[in-house]
């Protein structure tokens, strides 16, 4: 049995802190995406794991829950094609893009809330207690709990999991929702 205590014990710069609250301002929901380019699984035959459309909706969820919701996305410049098409529907979302790690936690730490897919960034932001709503791949649906720390299992809204085909559905009360009940 290993002890921990499911905290980071992560030392963040001043600096990176400082560059970090310069994204943020009241209610700034965190996003990230990942690239369209890069969402398939087609070596395994699986094919596209979400359409652009999915991120539109999410981020007009966001918008329908708090009009003046700040939105931030955060990402690797390899990213960046997700970041333009978001853009298009939601001009106003503010961009991190290539940060350091410190800079990119440290937006976390002091971000009303945080949406992404099941990824590092993601278990990092819920093992750090950050309000994290959490979308899997569908084929991965068995494994949304499989990482919390304790008390965060079906604890909303500090956790919050889904799957792009239920998000598809009705992406935007469940969005909403959540949203609300952070600010």
């Amino acid at each position: 049995q290993f002890d921990t205590t499911y905290r980071l014990d992560w030392k963040i710069s001043e600096a990176d802190t400082e560059k970090a609250l310069n994204y943020l301002w009241p209610k700034t929901i965190v996003i990230h995406t990942s690239s369209h380019k890069f969402n398939t699984k087609r070596d395994l035959g699986i094919g596209l794991e979400w359409t652009p459309d999915s991120w539109v909706k999410v981020v007009s969820g966001i918008y329908h829950a708090i009009p003046e919701a700040n939105v931030l996305w955060v990402g690797a410049k390899y990213d960046e094609d997700m970041l333009q098409l978001l853009r298009r529907y939601h001009p106003n979302i503010k961009a991190a893009i290539s940060e350091s790690a410190g800079v990119v936690m440290s937006i976390l730490r002091h971000c009303a809330g945080f949406i992404s897919y099941q990824c590092g960034l993601s278990v990092i932001s819920i093992c750090e207690g950050i309000p994290t709503f959490m979308v899997y791949f569908d084929w991965l649906d068995k494994m949304w709990y499989s990482f919390c720390p304790p008390g965060s299992v079906k604890n909303y809204p500090l956790y919050t999991a889904t799957n792009f085909s239920t998000l598809a559905e009705s992406p935007q009360p469940t969005v909403k929702e959540w949203v609300k009940s952070l600010v």
